[in-house]
This record gives structure tokens, C-alpha cells and sequence, in this order.
């Protein structure tokens, strides 16, 4: 299912959670998740109060209750009890965590659009993010998972989950540095380009980190105040910035960033535009404390995704100008 472009991305939404809620076979795999997920949560529930209550008892117990030693085997067994059952419930969460992204997710990305191919186990390489030049600083921890790649009409598209820090240790004790969580996405552009062109969202870093590297190009502003505010613009070719980052790709971008659940930070480079979608919450997980069958849990995933989709149809990137074929 292609998005409609006539559609805004409200408009697109309703449509495509309408054909998703219409889907017989996606619901009835939602309903027999809900029943696994109910169980699950029960069994958390009641491990979690053990392992609390009991501790609670035991540490602070003999200073409120001087009871006989032997009367704390009671709720030691307590203990062990709610220990056992986390480690009975980690298959459960495991096997509901894969059918989620293999069955539940793979079906309503479709419904989205029918050309991404979704890879849970893959992501954007460490090398790839550092040579986006999204970011002041280099990670030496990095994860990334929930690779998911896609084409609408001409632009080839991927984004992926990425956790990026920086851990130091100049003494004994350890310091960790976020450099960034959410979404990396990178799509081809649709005017080829030499230079490189970088829109940061970090405007109140102050001090300088010895750990940073020289981001290249040199400080540059447009004509769009409300876009100069919102990003610092840093360019090694000027001129060609100014025809990347035209009166409607700023407004566009502008409104994208609105959309965006934090600032959002562009690059042009290699004939190639990477956007870096700032989450606090790790994306394409189950919730257990959520129903299946409540539409707002599977639809935050969704938004990511359609988000992406609406940044293709919005920066105009399968519009083809400048050679680019």
C-alpha cells in the first residue's frame, strides 16, 4: 500500500490504521499476543512484588521486628521464588518480542508500504553514522538494531535504531557522554552535489570537549529566520547550500522538525541526506504493560515509520533535477 500524496500525513494515518484494524489475520495474531501478554504480565507482577516485599523484609526486618533468624527462611523462600519466575518469563518475553517484530510489525509496515523490508538483527554501521557528520563527537559504545529498508518511487531509503556514546575514564571513576538515541535516516537526494552541507540542532553547546572532532565547512545563514533559529548551518560550498536548502525544503524541514518528538539534525553528503530523529523510547519493543488490542500501542511504532515515508513525499526527494537520474 503506497501512501497517497494527495493525503496529508494526518489523513494517511487514519487511512492506513483503518486498513491495519481491517486486517483479519493482523488482528486475530494481536488477539492471541493479548492472552500470551496478559500471562506474561501477571507472572512479572508477581515476581516483582516477591523479590520487593521479601528484601524489604529481610534487610529491615531485624531492625523492626526482632524475630528468631529462622523465621526469615520464610520469605527468603519468597526470594527464590520470585528469582525462579523472572527466569521462567524470559523465553516468554523473548518468544513475544519476535512474533511482535516478525508477524506484527512486518504485516503493518506493508499496509504502510509494501517496499520495506524490515531486518531486526541489522542496523547502520558505526562507520556509516560517524561519516554522516551528524554529530560533534565520535562513539566508542555503539549499538544499533531494526534495520529497515525501503524505495518509494525513485528514492532508495533505509533507517535504523542507534545508540551512540562516549565513554571516558581519566581517573577512577568512569564518564559516559550521550551523544544520541533514535532514529538514523538516509535517503538519496535528488540533486546531485560535491560539497557538504550540515544543519546541527546543537545551538547551546558552549564548551568545546577535547573529544570533539572539526566539523567541516564554515558557518553560513539563509534567509529564513525561523530556520536560522532552529539550526546552525555550516557549508564547504556556499553557493551550492544555497540551491541544497531552497525557500520550500526549509519550510519542509521546518515542519518536519515539528512532527519530530525531539530537534532533529541534517546532513547533505555524498549525494545523500541523513536526518537523525532524536527517541527516548527504544522503538519496535513489546510494552507488557500495554494491550495489543489498545491501537496506540503498536501506532508509536508506526509513527516512526510513517514519518520517514512523509519526509520522502515532503522534502520532495523523488523529484529528480541537477542530472540526477
Amino acid at each position: 500500500m503506497k501512501p497517497d500524496v494527495n493525503d496529508n500525513f494526518e489523513q494517511q494515518a487514519v487511512t492506513q490504521n483503518s486498513a491495519i484494524n481491517n486486517n483479519m489475520e493482523l488482528q486475530a495474531l494481536l488477539q492471541e499476543m493479548e492472552v500470551k501478554r496478559k500471562s506474561l504480565y501477571k507472572k512479572q507482577n508477581i515476581s516483582s512484588i516477591c523479590i520487593f516485599l521479601t528484601l524489604i523484609v529481610m534487610v529491615a526486618g531485624p531492625f523492626i521486628l526482632p524475630l528468631p533468624f529462622y523465621f526469615y527462611a520464610v520469605p527468603f523462600v519468597f526470594f527464590c521464588f520470585g528469582c525462579n519466575l523472572v527466569n521462567q518469563t524470559k523465553p516468554e518475553l523473548l518468544e513475544l518480542k519476535n512474533t511482535y517484530k516478525e508477524k506484527i510489525l512486518v504485516q503493518a509496515m506493508k499496509i504502510i508500504d509494501d517496499s520495506i523490508i524490515f531486518q531486526p538483527d541489522s542496523g547502520i554501521s558505526k562507520r556509516e553514522f560517524t561519516a554522516s557528520l551528524l554529530f560533534d563527537m565520535d562513539p566508542n559504545v555503539y549499538s544499533t538494531e531494526d534495520l529497515m529498508i525501503g524505495k518509494i518511487d525513485k528514492t532508495e531509503f533505509y533507517l535504523s535504531e542507534v545508540k551512540a556514546e562516549y565513554k571516558s575514564k581519566p581517573g577512577k571513576i568512569e564518564f559516559s557522554t550521550a551523544i544520541f538515541k533514535g532514529v538514523i535516516f538516509r535517503a538519496d537526494f535528488n540533486k546531485n552535489f560535491e560539497g557538504i552541507t550540515i544543519l546541527s540542532a546543537d545551538r547551546l553547546r558552549l564548551n568545546i570537549s577535547p573529544y570533539d572532532k572539526v566539523i567541516p565547512g564554515t558557518p553560513i545563514e539563509m534567509e529564513n529566520t525561523a530556520f536560522n533559529k532552529l539550526f546552525n548551518i555550516r557549508t564547504t560550498n556556499e553557493i551550492e547550500a544555497r540551491y541544497l536548502l531552497s525557500p520550500l525544503l526549509m519550510e519542509k524541514l521546518i515542519e518536519l522538525n515539528k512532527k519530530s518528538s525531539g530537534t532533529i539534525s541534517v546532513s547533505f553528503i555524498n549525494n545523500s541526506i541523513y536526518i537523525a530523529f532524536p527517541r527516548v523510547r527504544q522503538l519496535f519493543e513489546v510494552q507488557t504493560h500495554k494491550s495489543f488490542l489498545n491501537a496506540e500501542a503498536l501506532e508509536e511504532d508506526l509513527y516512526v515509520i510513517r514519518l520517514m515515508c512523509f519526509a520522502i513525499e515532503e522534502l520532495r526527494l523523488n523529484t529528480r533535477i541537477w542530472g540526477k537520474n
